[in-house]
């Protein structure tokens, strides 16, 4: 990465030497041995999941700060990429509002104990293949036979698209088509929102926890979990790397959904 960049209100990414942020973007800067994030007063959703996807390359720790210098404190990549996530999806549900409403989390040891995540949610998570390749990784899951597994790779422009999914969805109601990238198969509002959870996971190479309430044609806001699920090596090129989840309706587990 570039020791000093610049992104604007539409994800666009360059260089800059400005120390203030563009208006609805934000820039990001070395500075000795960390970076330092600066988000404008309002940073748009597109702004945010860039800066997301620029900061799958750092390593070391990262300051933020926000309009006027104001300093939020220190970062791992890890978890400063999940509230910049956050922050690009509650945009999203807010200019669709209320098709959905979601939080995501690292998946940590103690969720999968307390029992609340339906089995094929709980069978990817307790999974161990961070230090596996991606082809190892992919045998392995096959193994456990994990129901309504959603495989999403990436394009050599790094747009998400489709590998494996269910038949019969759901949700989308629009069957997204294997191999097209999320643009071209899925309508604007859904294909972003999903790419915003997607890209936050392959950003920090942990699984993450997505739950919240989804609009479903005539049955209204309903519960659902999602489980996503990286696999990123850092010695493998993107190109290579596999986002896999599952996601179910807690009042209806037998309904498939992406």
């Amino acid at each position: 990465m570039r020791a000093n960049i610049s992104i604007n209100t539409d994800g666009i990414t360059q260089p800059s030497v400005k120390p203030a942020p563009p208006d609805g973007g934000a820039t990001v800067k070395r500075n000795n041995q960390s970076f330092v994030v600066t988000i404008s007063a309002n940073p748009s959703a597109r702004a945010l999941s860039a800066l997301v996807r620029t900061l799958r390359a750092v390593e070391t720790k990262m300051e933020l700060h926000g309009a006027g210098g104001f300093n939020h404190g220190h970062y791992t990549r890890s978890k400063l990429c999940v509230l910049l996530s956050q922050m690009a999806l509650d945009q999203r549900e807010l200019e669709i509002a209320p098709q959905f409403t979601s939080k995501i989390e690292i998946l940590s040891g103690a969720l999968l104990d307390i029992d609340v995540l339906p089995e094929n949610l709980f069978r990817l998570g307790q999974l161990s293949l961070g230090t596996l390749d991606v082809p190892t990784a992919l045998q392995r899951i096959s193994e456990v036979g994990i129901e309504n597994l959603v495989s999403v790779g990436q394009t050599m422009s790094m747009k998400l698209s489709f590998i494996a999914r269910p038949d019969n969805l759901i949700w989308p109601s629009q069957t997204p088509k294997l191999g097209e990238t999320f643009e071209e198969c899925l309508p604007r509002a859904e294909g972003e929102w999903l790419s915003t959870v997607y890209e936050a996971a392959l950003a920090i190479r942990q699984p993450l926890y997505h739950h919240g309430l989804i609009s479903i044609n005539s049955k209204g806001r309903q519960p659902f979990q999602r489980l996503i699920y990286p696999l990123a090596p850092a010695h493998e090129r993107s190109i290579n790397h596999r986002v896999l989840s599952v996601a179910t309706l807690n009042n209806h587990p037998n309904y498939q959904m992406i």
